[in-house]
């Protein structure tokens, strides 16, 4: 499994929420050099979207859900068409857009 690169999760960020969080993907990513895609067992859940919504905001929660769901995508699709495969699950209502009023979704084990 090749683990898409952080330059992806901010082209997601761009394209979603309107900005890139940089530091939303390193602090999710912390162990991914040493774990690989067993990173993910840390900060890849629903704590850690809510943990970003303490510390950063709504903006960065949904940085942060987005970058799990990304991940998650890119599980099936593999990193090169984990974006285009988001963005069609998008377009079919099935990852929520970004709402600067409502916090992120409860993540859904596969999309």
């Amino acid at each position: 499994m090749i683990l898409p690169a952080h330059d992806f999760h901010e082209n997601i960020d761009q394209l979603m929420v309107g900005m890139a969080f940089p530091d939303v993907h390193d602090i999710l990513d912390v162990y991914a050099a040493s774990l690989g895609p067993e990173h993910r067992r840390y900060y890849h859940n629903d704590d850690a979207v809510e943990y970003m919504m303490q510390v950063g905001g709504i903006y960065v929660a949904w940085s942060a859900y987005y970058h799990i769901v990304l991940d998650r995508v890119s599980d099936k699709t593999g990193s090169s068409g984990c974006i285009v495969r988001f963005l069609a699950l998008v377009k079919a209502g099935v990852i929520p857009t970004f709402d600067q009023y409502s916090p992120p979704p409860l993540l859904q084990e596969t999309y």
